[in-house]
């Protein structure tokens, strides 16, 4: 069991109380001035057009091209509605412990997180192999709050987003399908942790910030 390092979860909270303030900064009115009419129309096509122009840039740091498809983006969400409505361990999950060498009999990662933090509880593990052939881990965490499947595959020949400005340390948060993942970057870089969750971006970033691998 590792625990997630003290510099990434420091920049998740940073990025978490940087949200904060976004949203408690009072907006200041200016005082009425009279204007030619020309102006008085530009003062209102200004900020759609801004405005517009803000959420297409939020779109593209966010979200992968519509048009595009990540299989195991894909595989994780469909999984993880699935997972939600019924969920059967495939492997021994008596314990964490069961789980972890289940994985790695199969040469697969046996990292598990901790989000009893967050109010989830293990429910179980399953080895699965994806449409392309690889072996996948999917663990599941059920709580009050709702439910987040963690999947960890290998990376070699595995198509993902680029990596952009919402990376935080070794996590990368996006938006995908009506779910929020994360993705985690092992050491080395032959595996990726992904992370799914139906929750908001900014809830789950709180969520892995109080949680550790």
């Amino acid at each position: 069991m590792l625990r997630t390092p003290p510099q990434v979860r420091g920049s998740i909270l940073a990025a978490l109380d940087a949200a904060d303030r976004r949203e408690a900064t009072p907006k200041v009115m200016a005082a009425p001035r009279r204007r030619p009419a020309l102006v008085r129309g530009l003062r209102y096509a200004i900020p759609v057009a801004l405005a517009a122009a803000l959420a297409f840039v939020v779109v593209l740091l966010r979200n992968p091209t519509p048009a595009e498809s990540y299989p195991a983006f894909d595989y994780a969400t469909d999984h993880y509605d699935q997972f939600v409505a019924r969920f059967d361990p495939n492997v021994p999950s008596g314990s964490p412990g069961d789980i972890a060498a289940a994985y790695i009999d199969h040469k697969m990662p046996g990292y598990l997180w901790n989000f009893q933090p967050s109010g989830y509880k293990l429910v179980g593990g399953r080895l699965e192999k994806m449409p392309d052939g690889r072996w996948v881990t999917n663990t599941f965490y059920r709580g009050e709050a709702g439910a987040i499947l963690c999947s960890f595959v290998a990376t070699s020949g595995l198509r993902l987003p680029p990596r952009d400005a919402d990376e935080l340390g070794v996590h990368h948060f996006i938006a995908y399908r009506g779910h929020t993942i994360c993705i985690s970057y092992l050491p080395g870089g032959k595996y990726i942790c992904i992370l799914v969750s139906s929750k908001s971006m900014k809830a789950f970033m709180q969520d892995i910030a109080a949680s550790e691998i």
